[in-house]
């Protein structure tokens, strides 16, 4: 085959070159890729590149609307055999249009699970948002650092800026409110009083903008803690009735684990088998945390 190529004149020699790159791109985004994360815009462009080169050949098209296939599919082709985009860097490259490669690196290192990671984290998240001052992904994950590092004063400040900045803000922000409260109650025994209302009420306000399980089992959890048993019963039922009615079903550790939180109450009633399993964890054993009822995520 090898000997066959050379033997082609050179412009064939590169067209088949050309072709032998998109077939290994192919390889990579419609099946190695299968198991992990991909670039939508690369497998965009390889499709575009094969329907357009295949529409050339319709022989009802009128010769310009074949050039238009021909140039769609080169443009989309020549976007595919670049060189591959390099790992984003600590700090704002010449020409940089957005901050998420960036971000998502600082978000996996603040997620690490380790004191290190965690201060690099942060130290990226401070950078970029310095460079963006005003995106509010940014904010709210650098508030997330915060507080895991147990930084309450930092935390608390940067939500209430946040707060009085946007006169809407997502359910996060009132959600991270919560979880400081959350764990400044923890941080003295028996737990403050006044800190868990304080994050009962901001988890409040996070589940009337969005009302899906994440600020509901909270509430619930809360409430359970707070005494109001009868209240959080009810409130596990409902957040069991959120998860029963999503569609697809949730999947992955947290919603597994809501599904737990409930049935750490003896008032509670037994909690509905999970859809998506029928009944079992996917690992076949109870998820890490459902033995506490006011556990999970920081969030």
């Amino acid at each position: 085959m090898a000997a066959r190529v050379k033997a082609l004149p050179a412009s064939l020699a590169q067209l088949a070159a050309r072709l032998v790159d998109l077939r290994r791109i192919a390889h990579r985004h419609l099946g190695a890729l299968r198991e992990r994360g991909f670039d939508w815009l690369e497998e965009y462009d390889f499709l575009l590149a094969w329907y357009a080169g295949r529409a050339a050949l319709y022989p009802n098209y009128e010769p310009r609307m074949t050039a238009a296939a021909i140039v769609a599919a080169g443009v989309s082709a020549r976007r595919l055999i670049r060189p591959p985009a390099t790992p984003p860097t600590p700090t704002r490259a010449p020409g940089e249009t957005s901050y998420r490669p960036r971000f998502l690196l600082a978000r996996g290192l603040a997620r690490g699970g380790d004191a290190a990671r965690l201060a690099d984290g942060l130290r990226l998240l401070q950078n970029l948002r310095a460079d963006y001052p005003h995106a509010l992904e940014i904010e709210e994950e650098l508030a997330l650092g915060y507080i895991e590092r147990a930084d309450f004063p930092a935390a608390e400040e940067l939500l209430h800026q946040i707060e009085a900045r946007y006169r809407h803000t997502t359910a996060e922000t009132p959600a991270r409110l919560g979880a400081l409260w959350k764990k400044r109650a923890a941080a003295v025994a028996p737990a403050d009083r006044v800190a868990l209302r304080r994050a009962l009420d901001c988890y409040r306000r996070a589940e009337a903008i969005r009302g899906d399980h994440f600020p509901a089992i909270n509430v619930a959890s809360l409430q359970y803690l707070l005494g109001e048993r009868a209240a959080a019963v009810e409130q596990a039922e409902r957040v069991l009735g959120l998860l029963d009615a999503a569609d697809p079903p949730p999947d992955g550790f947290w919603p597994h684990a809501t599904r737990g939180k409930p049935s750490c109450s003896p008032a509670a009633t037994r909690p509905k088998p999970c859809r998506a399993t029928g009944g079992r964890s996917p690992t076949g054993v109870a998820p890490r945390g459902t033995a506490r009822v006011c556990g999970g995520s920081s969030n």
